[in-house]
């Protein structure tokens, strides 16, 4: 049995190398992601443009996502079903 006042064996010692670390001012998102974002902001630009936007809200029980189409004002245009949402976001469909 280990004692309670033992000192872990597999816990690194700061300061050596077996230390993880975190580079958090050369980190960023991975290429795939960055791309991802920009195509979404471009989808939005195009909405904006025709003045719509998407949104996603809880329903009013809280136990589903809604897919709204508003206007840029906020007022809601429709309740959106996913394939819908996914033709808009395709330019399909608007």
């Amino acid at each position: 049995m280990i004692s309670p006042s033992a000192a872990p064996t597999d816990v690194p010692v700061p300061g050596t190398a077996e230390e993880p670390t975190i580079d958090l001012i050369s980190s960023g998102p991975p290429p795939e992601v960055l791309e991802q974002m920009a195509h979404a902001d471009a989808i939005n630009a195009r909405l904006r443009a025709s003045g719509r936007e998407i949104r996603f809200a809880l329903s009013p029980d809280g136990c589903s996502l809604r897919i709204e189409l508003r206007d840029t004002a906020g007022n809601l245009l429709r309740t959106l079903s996913v394939s819908e949402a996914a033709a808009i976001a395709a330019g399909e469909s608007e």
